[in-house]
């Protein structure tokens, strides 16, 4: 029995940690609710420099003005050389100036769809041409845009955020993201954390509309939670979790006297893999239901 209330994590399990990326610091908690993060301020610095992979746009020169959608602003300026024939698309003409910032046309129309591309200040789009003599520019957001109405569905506490990210803790019983069909939608920490976490400060490169979370913990589990407020540090931090580059510790409280001090849970959880570590940090008894052991789990 204890087995698989362990490997689910369900209603009773107690998610103390779930730390960040190795690059991004280290969290340590002391209690369920006297968590203490040990983050530096330079722990958001390799955000700013995440991997170029849908992200071109964001550039790396200086903002040198205002672009035209609320909360945008010009970070780059080509000028089309005589090398490029007139009447050249947009995106091919994109990838013969900055071969570094657009390596292929895939990535050169996904910016000109975004509206990342003017051409002589006005939007340009995949079907627009060029002549040489035209500036071309490239804009990012750098203010988010989305301002939430009304009082906020229930409350969240904020760890710890900074520009880049940000670190909340969920409460047991709410969903992190809404199911299919918006039921319930308004009680989904992905509602909640647009209220509690504060925007990135104006001119942050990258600054994404609202703020997304980064994974998930299922209803009934509480514990930390990581949201991202740009776009680097969203793509950085989702490469992260797919590349299993994140260290996560579970303290699981199960009915029964558990055997051994550690050991492994080798066995499919909900059709896929899952291999989980775990160790006896204490056993209680218990008038009701007899034993009571605390454990700590590793999932790998």
């Amino acid at each position: 029995r204890w087995h698989m209330m362990a490997a689910h994590c369900g209603a009773t399990a107690i998610v103390l940690a779930v730390a960040t990326a190795c690059e991004a610091g280290a969290i340590r908690l002391t209690s369920p609710c006297a968590m203490q993060l040990m983050l530096s301020r330079r722990a958001c610095h390799p955000y700013m420099q995440a991997e170029p992979a849908d992200d071109a746009e964001h550039g790396n020169g200086a903002l040198l003005r205002a672009g035209t959608r609320d909360g945008y602003a010009v970070h780059e300026e080509l000028t089309v050389t005589p090398c490029v024939a007139s009447g050249t698309p947009l995106p091919q003409a994109l990838t013969l100036l900055n071969a570094e910032l657009f390596p292929s046309m895939s990535r050169a129309r996904k910016s000109c769809r975004r509206g990342s591309v003017l051409i002589n200040g006005k939007e340009g789009r995949c079907i627009s041409t060029v002549c040489p003599g035209d500036v071309i520019e490239l804009q990012t957001r750098v203010n988010a845009g989305y301002t939430p109405r009304g009082k906020p569905p229930f409350s969240v506490e904020v760890i710890w955020e900074c520009d880049q990210l940000a670190v909340v803790n969920k409460p047991p019983g709410v969903v992190s993201h809404p199911p299919p069909g918006g039921a319930a939608g308004r009680q989904s920490m992905r509602t909640a954390v647009q209220y509690a976490v504060a925007p990135p400060a104006s001119g942050t490169p990258g600054a994404l509309y609202r703020p997304h979370l980064v994974h998930r913990l299922d209803k009934g589990t509480s514990g930390l939670l990581l949201c991202a407020k740009t776009k680097p540090a969203l793509v950085s931090l989702s490469s992260a979790f797919a590349q299993r580059r994140v260290s996560k510790r579970y303290v699981a409280v199960v009915v029964g006297y558990v055997e051994g001090e550690s050991g492994m849970i080798d066995a499919p959880l909900d059709g896929k893999e899952a291999v989980t570590r775990w160790e006896v940090a204490a056993r209680h008894r218990s008038l009701r239901l007899g034993h009571l052991t605390t454990l700590h789990l590793y999932p790998t």
